[in-house]
This record gives structure tokens, C-alpha cells and sequence, in this order.
């Protein structure tokens, strides 16, 4: 993976997993008319499920390739994808965080979201 097509495919896997929430609905939508504006309604139909939680894993990465692909030979494009981006970055920063431990422990367990300078010995 190159450029921008990592970020774009964790995102897409943010919105595809459900763990953006409605924000995450709302950005599916906002990326769906962004794909439809800058490279039509045939191509958006044909690369975009119409529930983003359709989509798998391999989808999401060839979906994440073209579109690198794409905002390269297409400066506005890319400009835009970029900018929704950086939308959805910040969204997914300020989600919520649900932990969830299966079966029977047998020693420490930490949970925990965004910590910072902190070691365990």
C-alpha cells in the first residue's frame, strides 16, 4: 500500500465495522456523494455496496487501491478525498471505545484508550 490508501482503508473499515456509529452512517453518505461527484454514478454504483457494512475486507482494500489510484491522476479528487479524510479522522478520535473479554482470564487485564506515558513493570 502507498500514499493515501492505508488511511483510506482503515477508515473504510471503521464505517464498514460500525464502530463510527451514526457518524460513521453519515460519513458513508457524504463519501458516497463525493465518489459519485468527482467520478460518476456508474462507477460509485459499481465499486460502492449500498450498505457500507457490506462490505469485506478484500473489498475494502481493492476499493482503498483504486481510489489511491484515482486521487492521483485526479487532483481534485484526491483534494477531496483528502479533506473527508481528515473529517473522518477526527470523528473516529472521538469515538466510543466498548471493550469486551471472552472467557475465563487468568491474569491482569488493562482496557483503556488513549493513554500516554505510562510503562508497566
Amino acid at each position: 500500500m502507498t500514499g493515501i490508501e492505508p488511511l483510506v482503508t482503515s477508515v473504510l473499515s471503521g464505517v464498514a465495522g460500525g464502530s463510527m456509529g451514526e457518524a460513521g452512517a453519515r460519513l458513508c453518505d457524504e463519501f458516497t456523494t463525493l465518489v459519485r461527484r468527482a467520478l460518476g454514478r456508474t462507477f460509485a454504483s459499481t465499486h460502492l455496496p449500498e450498505d457500507p457494512t457490506d462490505l469485506d475486507p478484500d473489498g475494502i482494500e481493492s476499493l482503498a487501491a483504486l481510489l489511491a489510484r484515482e486521487s492521483e491522476a485526479n487532483r481534485e479528487f484526491g483534494h477531496e478525498l483528502r479533506l473527508w479524510l481528515d473529517a473522518a479522522v477526527t470523528i473516529d478520535s472521538h469515538s466510543e471505545v466498548s471493550n469486551t473479554i471472552v472467557g475465563d482470564p487468568s491474569g491482569p487485564v488493562v482496557q483503556a484508550r488513549d493513554i500516554q506515558n505510562v510503562r508497566f513493570n
